[in-house]
């Protein structure tokens, strides 16, 4: 396994403690309104997807550091569902384009790869009906996932074998935040 599988693999961890330490505590936390408040993110150091929702959970819900781990439970988050602070407000990324570039849809389905093999071996089955893999021999996409989350590249061959969603995380991400509101802004 390489290091940057093996740190993606260490932030999935903490995104998970994070979570895990939310979810026990007693009652409700409030929500923040955030309207004309301003949250930095500085993008040269948020390398991966698990990174991005580690930085999200520091600025926007600092009591416990959570703030969504995959884009349903953010949308919740920015909804004022689980406290923190609620949209609107504005994001302002630094090293916006570098950020941009690095999370690309390789970079998602990693993400995605890792956080289906930390608790173990996903349900094959359960990811086709997610329509994270189309319907494939579930032995061979096991492999893959595997492979993939174990840090080896992810080909064009294989994301044409697989027929992956070639969906930039980051794009998906802008776009549920204006949704919401959130005026984002790349520096």
């Amino acid at each position: 396994m390489n290091i940057e599988a093996t740190t993606l693999q260490h932030r999935v961890q903490e995104l998970r403690q994070r979570r895990a330490a939310r979810a026990s505590a007693a009652g409700p936390l409030a929500s923040v309104p955030g309207e004309g408040q301003v949250f930095r993110l500085d993008g040269s150091r948020l390398v991966d997807v698990a990174a991005v929702y580690l930085e999200l959970g520091q600025r926007l819900e600092p009591t416990f550091g959570y703030y969504g781990a995959c884009l349903d439970s953010l949308d919740d988050c920015l909804s004022g569902g689980i406290g923190g602070v609620c949209a609107p407000f504005q994001l302002t990324v630094t090293d916006g384009q570098t950020l941009a570039n690095s999370l690309n849809w390789q970079a998602w389905f990693r993400y995605s790869a890792v956080t289906d093999f930390a608790e173990g071996s996903p349900e094959i089955s359960d990811l086709v009906e997610a329509g994270r893999l189309p319907e494939i021999d579930p032995e061979e996409a096991f492999q893959i996932l595997r492979r993939v989350a174990a840090g080896e590249p992810i080909t064009d061959a294989w994301a044409e074998r697989f027929d992956l969603k070639r969906v930039s995380f980051w794009e998906s991400l802008v776009a549920l935040l204006q949704r919401h509101g959130v005026n984002v802004v790349m520096v």
